[in-house]
């Protein structure tokens, strides 16, 4: 199986130094932008399958770069990691995002649960087609570890993943 990673465009809260999480902000002018460059990237790739996240920015993503030319399914499983209280808050270079039962923040334990799930039933339905992918920028580290493999003493925000990068798998 072949294997496109693509994050979704800019919304405003990326522009603005927000934290989104599962809340549902759409692509904003310069998003929408991004994703037509990303089009025109794609456009030679022989792609069988869309799979987005359902939220409002990855659809909107995705829908720009196959040109609504296919289905896009969606998948609850690609959706962005909960920030719980972090959410719509200013990003804070001294405050680290981590897990806690009262804090209402996704571990990190169970956003890679959800894309080893994810990675198992694409394999398993698309093993000889070639996928995109449409999702968020903490799902998709997970996912890329999940590929390639991780060790805990990585730090997972070491690899960077731009708005509208695409990232290309063989599996």
């Amino acid at each position: 199986m072949r294997l496109y990673l693509v994050r979704h465009g800019q919304t405003k809260w990326n522009e603005e130094g927000i934290y989104q999480g599962h809340t549902d902000i759409p692509l904003n002018q310069y998003g929408m932008s991004e994703a037509l460059l990303l089009k025109k990237q794609i456009r030679n790739k022989e792609i069988d399958v869309c799979i987005s996240s359902p939220l409002k920015r990855a659809i909107q993503t995705a829908a720009i770069i196959t040109e609504n030319k296919m289905n896009i399914i969606t998948d609850s499983l690609l959706i962005e990691q909960n920030l719980g209280i972090y959410e719509g808050t200013k990003y804070n270079t001294n405050t680290s995002i981590a897990y806690s039962p009262n804090n209402g923040v996704e571990s990190m334990a169970h956003l890679f649960i959800r894309a080893e799930k994810f990675l198992n039933s694409i394999y398993q339905k698309y093993e000889d087609k070639t996928v995109l992918v449409v999702s968020h920028g903490s799902l998709i580290r997970a996912l890329h570890f999940q590929i390639i493999g991780y060790s805990e003493d990585e730090n997972l925000l070491k690899f960077d993943v731009p708005n509208c990068c695409l990232l290309e798998y063989d599996l």
